[in-house]
């Protein structure tokens, strides 16, 4: 289908860009627009096709903008996106691709940004991480930004995978600390995160003094695109020695 947007921009005041938000994703639920993504949705009911106006919503200009994008009864954050800083303009954000694709994926949800002079470009969702505890000494473990009291992990034991927790692009220091003391295990820098990828850390080594000490394997999702079936192996054994892996022949 074809979508005509009549442009009626309103002065969004000094300081302001003026942003309208079209949901036009292929797959996409009814959703709720998490205007900061602090959690607490402006946008409801917000139909496949539908936009937010010709007027344009007034906000701060020069800076980024986190939006979230919820869905579901009860409702819950499906995903999220930091826009680069605004220009003191108009700006349509277009909802657009499919949930279903991977978010790296050309035909990825995504937010795509047209000004004044044409399009901006494509922001890709915020970075996926996913944690595994696989350190077999350590306790259950919270993970916080490093030096803050920004949580992004609860109480994860040994042999525990987390949910996908979403952060902006960014490269990270994380505090590792026992759940149940807020001892802190470790302190790590994570790589580059960008937009659009996924990783995995395995939290692994020991935390008592024996060798290899506690670490984080950071390990970025780059698998390809096609429908094969594919397979990385990561040895996360502290005390266990180099290994062979293979597929069994029962013949």
């Amino acid at each position: 289908r074809v979508i005509p947007l009549v442009e009626d921009w309103q002065d969004p005041g000094a300081g302001n860009a003026a942003v309208r938000i079209l949901h036009a994703g292929a797959d996409a639920p009814t959703v709720s627009i998490d205007v900061g993504n602090d959690g607490s949705p402006e946008i409801n009911d917000f139909d496949r096709f539908d936009e937010t106006g010709a007027a344009g919503v007034a906000l701060p200009a020069g800076a980024a903008l986190d939006v979230g994008i919820w869905a579901g009864s009860p409702l819950g954050r499906v995903t999220a996106f930091q826009t680069p800083a605004l220009p003191e303009a108009n700006i349509i954000l277009i909802a657009t691709g499919m949930l279903s694709k991977l978010p790296r994926d050309d035909m990825g949800f995504g937010l795509l940004a047209v000004g004044p002079n044409g399009t901006v470009g494509l922001i890709r969702q915020n970075p996926t991480i996913f944690v595994l505890h696989a350190s077999p000494d350590a306790p259950a473990v919270d993970v916080f930004v490093g030096g803050t009291a920004t949580e992004l992990i609860d109480s994860l034991s040994f042999g525990e995978l987390s949910p996908a927790v979403q952060v902006p692009s960014a490269m990270y220091e994380l505090d590792v600390k026992v759940a149940s003391s807020g001892g802190l295990a470790a302190t790590v820098m994570t790589p580059e995160l960008m937009a659009g990828e996924r990783y995995l850390a395995v939290a692994t080594g020991h935390v008592g003094g024996t060798m290899p000490g506690f670490t984080v394997l950071p390990l970025a999702d780059e698998f390809g695109m096609d429908m094969d079936a594919l397979v990385r192996v990561v040895h996360a054994s502290p005390d266990a020695p180099a290994v062979d892996v293979g597929v069994v022949d029962d013949n």
